[in-house]
């Protein structure tokens, strides 16, 4: 019988995230393709990837993205050349947990695909996205891909938004993603649409409802057998809403959201969980009658000592109390 958790809490005043954080990169100029919010991922404790855009005369939308290395120490960025020319079309884009590869969404003759290399571009990889069905149209391949925590593989599941909530994931080795390893269906919760790997060798989905703001279902399960390990919900106290899931933490134990609420000024908010929604701990908070709209794109630093966020124009840090989501 599954075990079914969920969490009522009242959320404690929280500290403010600009007071305890600090700004470690200006974000103008930085690629942000499908909102006003630029896209990164973290190599290490201290240097990230971004990307850019050109436009060329004359043609609507970017004509071609420029990948670059950059170090929040030195305040230095470096071009990342092999990338620039054969990942011009990236959307999204992930680091290994290692901080020595990167996969890209991309595609080849108008066909879409997966592609990853060394961050100098040597190990060049490419195989064909899985055409699963879409959640708007199933003309559109709607799968997702996330490095396994080894670095050694990449995990690509379905995001099929169904409510049987019968769910597909694929491993591909990094070696040699030709060999591709189908792992059994695996019944989970009705619209879950991501699927993340976690500490045992598990797989933590996530499931879409969340947009309805005060409750998600979070399925964990064992990829190499049938059935669900268990299942949770995490749930907020109005007038809370869970306005975006950001990740696991480095140490494969920790969940980060983002929260949001509505009570004459808007207020955002980030806050951490266990992967059963549980240990609700809300680190840092924002009230402004805008910050909805330029807030976002949080993520785990590697190390999990911080997480980081995007705001007005800027990258900040933030600390994490107590050694939450440390390797």
């Amino acid at each position: 019988m599954l075990a079914s958790l969920c969490l009522i809490c009242a959320l404690a005043p929280a500290q403010s995230l600009l007071d305890h954080s600090t700004k470690i990169a200006s974000t103008q100029g930085w690629y942000a393709p499908h909102s006003a919010l630029p896209v990164y991922s973290w190599i290490n404790s201290t240097e990230l990837i971004f990307l850019s855009a050109e436009r060329s005369r004359g043609v609507q939308g970017w004509n071609w993205v420029h990948w670059h290395r950059y170090n929040t120490k030195t305040k230095t960025s470096t071009l990342l050349e092999f990338l620039s020319r054969n990942a011009d079309d990236a959307d999204n884009f992930e680091v290994s947990p290692d901080g020595k590869r990167v996969l890209w969404d991309g595609s080849r003759n108008h066909q879409p695909y997966w592609f990853e290399a060394k961050l100098d571009g040597s190990e060049f990889k490419v195989w064909p996205r899985h055409d699963v069905p879409g959640v708007i149209s199933n003309d559109e391949p709607c799968s997702y891909a996330f490095w396994a925590r080894d670095s050694r593989s990449v995990m690509e599941s379905e995001n099929f938004f169904s409510p049987k909530g019968d769910y597909q994931v694929w491993e591909r080795p990094i070696a040699n993603p030709d060999i591709e390893k189908t792992f059994p269906r695996v019944e989970v919760s009705p619209f879950v649409m991501w699927a993340y790997p976690v500490t045992g060798g598990r797989m933590l989905g996530v499931s879409d409802n969340y947009l309805d703001g005060y409750k998600t279902d979070l399925c964990i399960w064992d990829p190499h057998h049938s059935g669900v390990v268990a299942s949770h919900h995490l749930c907020l106290p109005r007038p809370y809403t869970i306005s975006w899931f950001s990740g696991v933490s480095p140490d494969g134990r920790h969940l980060l959201w983002e929260l949001h609420s509505k009570l004459g000024s808007e207020d955002v908010a980030i806050a951490t969980t266990d992967l059963a929604g549980r240990n609700l701990r809300v680190i840092g908070a924002l009230i402004s009658k805008s910050v909805s709209s330029s807030f976002g794109g949080s993520a785990w630093v590697p190390g999990g000592k911080f997480v980081s966020f995007c705001y007005l124009g800027g990258l900040y840090v933030l600390p994490l109390p107590n050694a939450v989501g440390q390797n």
